[in-house]
């Protein structure tokens, strides 16, 4: 078998790590992981199997690759978008399927930041005589498996901010009432990055003005919704708020006070949602940092959030948010809207916490600008 030239090794790893994306906010707790197996086929190198890791989390994307492989894995090479597995968990250590499949060589995207993977999974594999490349395009591996690398060395989901301005930079109307700002193509993006996490989180005044649904509603989308999260330490949300009224469909989450009383606490409880009571801020605000620290406890990798102002401010200033999303848009509001150049302001902030733009584009006249905080990830020393 002769060696893959290094054009074929970037562009089967980008296949691998795009493969992964596919089941992004469907595979709590574990990573979305894309594998390809491929061999030479009379001359030319060919994909013979391919996996993602299921939802659910189970089986793993190798399982599944070989699955598909059959005995074309026997002496084959394996693309894989993060390092395989070594431990027992629900599921036995990808490495012995890689093992037992006839593997003979692996190139893995990024080492697992998992303790109990981390460098573990490719020594076992060179133990038994695979040859190993690593790291491939580990940068773009890093961010299709951010949720991932941040929960683990941050003890923390990865947050993403979306925020949407009107032309004069504010975020909502000076009386409070529920404004429409992006156009169609932008609300379908929005939908596409709720399809991506495992959460999507408000805060007790968005829901009080706007009583979103916080679903993801693309045509053909049927897959499990990711949860919806509230902060509201006073638990003002109504019993027939449309989060709580289709609680059996979409998990529903609030953060509470722990003064919260508890008669209130058991009516929420028995529509389906699930209450936790968090410690406070000496502004009497829902502790953010021990918010997401339950959350990655409960296994929640990523989560969007969605506003408002109060809680997007409050996240930054805790250094608790990885990527931000803005959407400039040319709809303008009476009097300017509340706070307006709000944007600027965010904008100034993000500068200066160690924000850079990675990205803009346009969706007709709505401007998208996705910044990033790089220096978050990182593998453990």
């Amino acid at each position: 078998m002769t060696d893959l030239p290094p054009h074929l090794v970037h562009s089967f790893m980008n296949a691998a790590i795009n493969l992964g994306w596919q089941n992004v906010g469907q595979t709590m707790p574990n990573p979305s992981v894309g594998a390809l197996v491929v061999r030479e086929v009379e001359g030319q190198w060919r994909v013979v199997g391919q996996g993602t890791t299921s939802p659910g989390g189970r089986p793993h994307a190798e399982v599944n690759a070989f699955a598909q492989a059959g005995e074309l894995a026997r002496g084959a090479t394996l693309f894989v978008s993060l390092e395989p597995c070594a431990h027992f968990g629900k599921s036995p250590p990808c490495v012995d399927a890689v093992i037992a499949a006839g593997i003979a060589t692996v190139y893995a995207a990024c080492e697992d930041p998992n303790p109990h993977v981390f460098g573990q999974g490719l020594g076992k594999l060179r133990a038994a005589g695979i040859t190993v490349h690593t790291p491939v395009l580990g940068d773009e591996a890093m961010w299709a498996h951010a949720g991932h690398v941040v929960r683990l060395c941050l003890k923390r989901p990865f947050v993403r901010l979306k925020l949407a301005f009107s032309k004069e930079g504010s975020l909502s109307s000076r009386n409070k009432q529920p404004v429409k700002l992006t156009n169609a193509i932008s609300d379908a993006h929005v939908h596409r990055l709720r399809s991506l996490a495992d959460g999507v989180l408000i805060g007790s005044e968005t829901l009080l003005f706007d009583d979103p649904l916080l679903t993801v509603r693309l045509n053909g989308y049927a897959r499990q919704q990711p949860a919806r999260i509230i902060f509201d330490s006073n638990l003002r949300t109504p019993l027939n708020a449309r989060v709580v009224k289709s609680a059996e469909d979409a998990k529903t989450i609030i953060f509470v006070s722990a003064r919260t009383p508890a008669d209130a606490v058991a009516q929420m409880q028995a529509q389906g949602v699930e209450v936790i009571p968090m410690p406070m801020t000496s502004h009497h605000h829902i502790d953010v940092k021990a918010a997401l620290e339950t959350l990655s406890v409960m296994g929640y990798s990523s989560i969007l959030l969605e506003g408002g102002a109060i809680l997007a401010q409050a996240c930054l200033l805790e250094n608790v948010v990885d990527e931000v999303v803005l959407i400039s848009t040319p709809t303008s509001l009476e009097g300017g809207g509340e706070r307006p150049g709000l944007q600027k302001a965010l904008e100034k902030q993000m500068s200066a916490g160690g924000f850079e733009t990675s990205d803009d584009y346009y969706l007709d006249q709505d401007v998208w600008t996705i910044w990033r905080r790089k220096d978050h990830l990182c593998l453990p020393a």
